[in-house]
C-alpha cells in the first residue's frame, strides 16, 4: 500500500513536469487548469488500474509452493459467493 502511494506521488509530479514543460514550449497557449485536471485524469486512471489489476499482481507475486484454488469472476458461480458472503451480490434476475 505504501507503495502504490509513492507511485501516485510520483505519477502527479511527472504529469506536473510533462504539462509544465509543454506550457512553456507552447508559449502559454495551454490553460492554467491543464495542470490540474491533468493529474486528477492520470491519478483516476491510475486507481481504476489499481482496482482492476491487484487480483493478477497478487496471484503473479505469490510464491511457487501456492495455487489459487478457485478466482471469484463476477456473475460466473453465483452460488460460491454466496458461501463467501452470506448473501447473494447479483439480483436474482441475472441469476
Amino acid at each position: 500500500m505504501a507503495l502504490e502511494l509513492i507511485a501516485a506521488i510520483t505519477l502527479a509530479f511527472g504529469v506536473a513536469g510533462l504539462v509544465l514543460l509543454a506550457r512553456k514550449l507552447s508559449g502559454g497557449r495551454i490553460p492554467k487548469i491543464a495542470l490540474p485536471a491533468s493529474i486528477a485524469c492520470a491519478l483516476i486512471a491510475f486507481a481504476v488500474w489499481g482496482d482492476y489489476s491487484w487480483a493478477s499482481r497478487t496471484e503473479n507475486a505469490l510464491p511457487d509452493r501456492l495455487t489459487v484454488i478457485e478466482a471469484m469472476i463476477a456473475g460466473e458461480n453465483p452460488e460460491s459467493q454466496e458461501q463467501w458472503f452470506g448473501f447473494s451480490t447479483f439480483p436474482t434476475f441475472l441469476q
